[in-house]
């Protein structure tokens, strides 16, 4: 078995665990509400359904190298993620996530009945949905606090949420001011890009759930793995961009465009925008950001990605992270099976299919 293949079948394997945790978690979910509360419903479905589970599953991963095997306290990083995705999808105005309803439009149906506007009907949806995340939030404390983890531990597991949250509204918010940025801004540059992406993807995705696996199982990180995460994290989201440019939504369970509307400030966009020729570059920057796109302006920035050599030099750089980080995993002190796992792991990003 090679390295990605272990890495796959590991992967697989605690993710299935982790799914069955968070369905028992529900049970003891916001039990000031009624069961059968619709906010309530909608959240624990939005928390239960859908996503990778990959935050919880790779701190439950490497805290098990390491010997610790309890898999309850890792679902707090679930729950976490999901009130981020929520308040992000008010934010983004995204109307689809994982095969289904975000959780503020399905909230708007709750009044689809009554004799408001679509612009109130919109504004109690986007309430709602921040409500939502707040209780899934909420529900991350209450998890790690209900753990069988000595007093310590719970304690040091708060202060990483705590400080997870400052590093990804950081990164969140650079990302956010980028979106209303023309492409030929001088405000914009590929450092910037890059360096927004390491606060939320590599921090948050990758650094957070290494911090938390170690804090619960009481080892020290080994050296050099938070520069191993940042390079991970920017591997993984250059991934996960082509998919928002290129993938098909009835496999990820997302627009394909949304990345386009919301002008977002991505290294596949930003390589393309530097390589493209005059013509080129001025529809990228009357096309990215537009809200009322077409269909042929959408392939039309496609094309533009792929005639311009954006999208090949954006699988090139891709390799040259993924062999940044197999170098550095061959450097540093772990258990073999865990530098196994994670060589994997970056082959797995760098090959991810769009």
């Amino acid at each position: 078995m090679n390295d990605e293949q272990y890495f796959y079948n590991t992967y697989k394997e605690a993710a299935f665990e982790v799914v069955e945790e968070v369905k028992k978690f529900q049970d003891n979910f916001a039990s000031t509400f009624p069961l059968d509360d619709p906010l309530r419903r909608e959240t624990v479905r939005f928390i239960v359904n859908g996503g990778k589970r990959f935050r919880p599953t790779l701190s439950y991963i490497v805290s098990r190298f390491y010997g610790h095997t309890e898999l309850f306290p890792h679902i707090a990083l679930e729950t976490f993620h999901k009130y981020l995705l929520t308040h992000d999808d008010v934010i983004d105005r995204d109307r689809i996530r994982y095969f289904a309803p975000t959780v503020h439009s399905k909230l708007e149906e709750l009044v689809a009945d009554k004799n408001l506007s679509d612009v109130q009907k919109v504004h109690f949806g986007n309430s709602l949905g921040i409500i939502a995340g707040d209780l899934m939030e909420a529900s991350t404390y209450k998890i790690i606090f209900s753990s069988n983890l000595e007093p310590e531990t719970k304690i040091r597991l708060g202060e990483l949420v705590v400080r997870a949250v400052e590093e990804v509204v950081w990164g969140w918010y650079d990302q956010f001011l980028m979106d209303y940025l023309a492409l030929n801004s001088k405000e914009l540059s590929y450092e910037r890009i890059e360096k927004s992406i390491i606060w939320v993807t590599g921090k948050y995705t990758m650094s957070f759930p290494l911090r938390y696996a170690f804090a619960i199982s009481g080892d020290a990180m080994p050296d050099g793995m938070e520069h191993l995460a940042d390079d991970l994290g920017i591997l993984f989201q250059t991934g996960d961009d082509l998919i928002g440019l290129f993938g098909d939504p009835e496999t990820t369970g997302k627009s394909n465009y949304g990345d386009i509307i919301q002008g977002k400030k991505t290294i596949p966009m930003w390589l393309t925008y530097t390589q493209a020729n005059e013509f080129d570059k001025q529809r990228l920057e009357q096309i990215v950001g537009k809200r009322d796109l077409t269909f042929e302006e959408v392939e039309e920035v496609r094309e533009i990605v792929r005639n311009s050599g954006g999208l090949e030099r954006t699988k090139s750089l891709m390799r040259e992270y993924r062999d940044a980080c197999l170098g550095q995993i061959d450097q540093m002190e772990m258990p073999s099976d865990m530098a196994r796992f994670l060589r994997g792991f970056a082959i797995y990003l760098e090959k991810r299919e769009f």
